[in-house]
């Protein structure tokens, strides 16, 4: 059996077709996103963002706070489509350390919050709040790869 819809044929096949209707109120005229809060950075913070495509800068960047600078550990930090970007940054580090450094996962829901600017200019703007997915990974030398001296071990080259 078949039934018209809206001038369509559409077979029946025992199933009951529900017709869709679009929305026809207007929606917002533009979502501004407001950047995400964070704390305080210190120097041994990594910022990954999914915008920001100097993938090899970064890396550098967390070798020499590791290695140049020695801090004893650094921490990534990355926010919903950036989270592979940063996995994949802590495995190259590890990777071209010969698998010298230690690193522990951690993951985080954080609020973000967006300015919704209203179709009517009489009109406030509202503010929505909407959740991501947030990882924080701490990145570590294990122990002995700094000699005395504090230089790096023959086999890790910068």
């Amino acid at each position: 059996m078949s039934t018209i819809i809206k001038g369509k044929k559409v077979e029946d096949n025992g199933k009951k077709n529900k017709e869709k209707t679009k929305n026809t109120t207007k929606g917002p005229k533009k979502i501004l996103k407001r950047a995400p809060q964070r704390p305080a950075t210190m120097p041994f913070d990594l910022y990954i963002s999914r915008k920001k495509p100097n993938f090899i800068g970064q890396l550098e960047r967390a070798k020499k706070l590791l290695l140049q600078e020695r801090y004893p550990k650094i921490i990534i930090h990355a926010l919903g489509p950036a989270i592979p970007r940063a996995i994949d940054l802590v495995m190259q580090l590890n990777e071209t350390t010969h698998n010298q450094i230690e690193y522990k996962t951690t993951t985080s829901t954080v609020s973000l919050f967006d300015d919704i600017e209203p179709e009517d200019e009489e009109q406030d703007y509202e503010i929505q709040k909407r959740y991501n997915s947030a990882v924080h990974i701490q990145v570590s030398l294990k122990k002995g790869v700094l000699d005395e001296r504090g230089s790096t071990a023959t086999t890790m080259e910068l």
